[in-house]
C-alpha cells in the first residue's frame, strides 16, 4: 500500500527530561524523545510499525512521507508523570464533542490496539524475554498484570469502577475490563458522567482512549521487542 502525502497533527508534551510527540487523531501512535526533534522523529521512525497494527484491522492509516508531515498543532507543558510515567497531559482537541461515527472508529481502533497485544502475547507462548531494563516488568504474565491494575485505576477516570475477578488466566480478567472499559466509553461519550464525591480526576473520552492506547501499544511493542528464539 502507497502511504499517501497526508499531514498528521501532532501534539508535544514537555517535561523537564522526556518529550512526548503524539498524534492527535491516532490514539497509540507516540514517541518519546529527549527534545522536540528527537520526539517527533521518533514519531515518524515508528510509523510503519503502527501502519500494521491499523492494517491488520484493514483501518485506513496513511503513513507520513516524510518528518514533515507531522504538524505540530499544540504544545503542551507536562509534569512529573511526563518524566516517569508517560505522556498525561490533554491536548485542546480531546475536550471537543465526539460523534457516534466518531465513536465508531475509536472503537474499532481500541479493538486493532487490543488485537495487538493478544497477538504480542500469544507469540511469547513457551519463550523466554530479554532481561527487561532496570524497573522493567519480569515476563509476559507481569505485564498483563500491569495492564490490568492500570486499566481499573483509570476507569475511575471516567467515573466507572472495576472489581477484579481473580481469574486463574489473566486473559480471561483482561476480556472482562475490556468490555467495562467499552461501557464506560460509551457512557462517557454520549450521557453524563455520575457525579461522586472524592471521585478525582476526571478524563474525557477521547483523554481516556489516548491514554489506554498508548499505554496497551507500548507493553505490545515491549514484548514483541524482548522476546528471544
Amino acid at each position: 500500500m502507497q502511504p499517501k502525502n497526508v499531514k498528521h497533527r501532532v501534539y508535544i508534551e514537555k517535561g523537564r527530561k522526556s518529550v512526548y510527540a503524539a498524534s492527535i487523531d491516532w490514539p497509540g501512535w507516540v514517541a518519546q524523545g529527549d527534545s522536540d526533534t528527537a520526539s517527533l522523529q521518533n514519531l515518524y521512525n515508528i510509523a510503519e510499525r503502527y501502519a500494521k497494527v491499523m492494517h491488520a484491522a484493514q483501518i485506513d492509516y496513511s503513513m507520513p512521507i516524510s518528518r514533515t508531515d507531522l504538524e505540530v498543532i499544540e504544545i503542551l507543558e507536562g509534569g512529573y508523570a511526563t518524566d516517569l510515567g508517560g505522556p498525561r497531559a490533554t491536548p485542546h482537541f480531546d475536550l471537543s464533542p465526539m460523534s457516534e461515527k466518531e465513536f465508531s472508529a475509536y472503537q474499532e481502533l481500541m479493538m486493532a490496539i487490543w488485537r495487538a497485544f493478544d497477538t504480542a502475547v500469544l507469540s511469547s507462548d513457551g519463550k523466554q524475554l530479554n532481561p527487561p531494563i532496570k524497573g522493567g516488568l519480569i515476563d509476559t504474565y507481569a505485564v498483563i498484570d500491569h495492564l490490568i491494575q492500570n486499566d481499573q485505576s483509570d476507569l475511575e477516570r471516567l467515573g466507572a469502577t472495576y472489581r477484579l475477578r481473580l481469574y486463574s488466566n489473566p486473559l480471561d480478567e483482561l476480556r472482562d475490563i475490556r468490555e467495562a472499559m467499552l461501557r464506560a466509553m460509551t457512557r462517557a461519550a454520549f450521557h453524563k458522567i455520575p457525579s461522586r464525591e472524592l471521585l478525582g480526576e476526571i478524563w474525557t473520552v477521547r483523554s481516556f482512549i489516548r491514554k489506554i492506547a498508548w499505554h496497551t501499544l507500548s507493553h505490545a511493542w515491549e514484548i514483541e521487542d524482548r522476546l528471544t528464539d
